[in-house]
């Protein structure tokens, strides 16, 4: 026959203290996936802005190799900054004279019928903003050097 004090002693399961435990296990790796979680997501949009980047460079320098048909590269082909949109699309909300990505274009002599081209294109870190025709007040730029064989 069973009794009510042998019934107790044949239970098992966990304690308060074992429960508590794994929680607080559980936690500490919860906590270290969302840390992984937030780093990643920093990392990718942080490669959004170098791809932009990358992409107006190259667009430079392709609109460059285009110019070199028919003419010197130095007297076709204006130097200086413009202004584009962020990956997402925003250029419209940039307060006063502030730029958002700032693409600068460099063009020297490197033999007769080459020329050197350094394209700098600098963007804002959060809500800091590149100033108005300086590449030197963005927090990063990505830089691409090209040499042009001019035709």
């Amino acid at each position: 026959m069973i009794t009510s004090r042998s019934l107790l002693r044949s239970q098992e399961g966990f304690t308060l203290v074992e429960v508590m435990t794994a929680v607080l296990i559980l936690s500490i790796g919860l906590l270290g996936v969302g840390t992984l979680v937030i780093s990643s997501m920093r990392a990718e949009s942080y490669n959004s802005y170098v791809r932009q980047a990358e992409y107006l460079a190259s667009s430079k320098l392709e609109e460059l190799r285009a110019d070199t048909v028919g003419g010197d590269l130095t007297t076709n082909s204006p130097t200086g900054e413009g202004k584009y949109p962020l990956p997402d699309g925003t250029e419209e909300d940039v307060p006063g004279n502030a730029q958002v990505y700032v693409r600068h274009t460099t063009i020297g002599t490197y033999d007769n019928n080459m020329a050197l081209v350094r394209v700098v294109v600098g963007w804002p870190y959060e809500s800091t903003m590149c100033h108005k025709d300086s590449i030197e007040g963005c927090t990063y730029k990505f830089r691409m050097n090209a040499t042009i064989l001019q035709r």
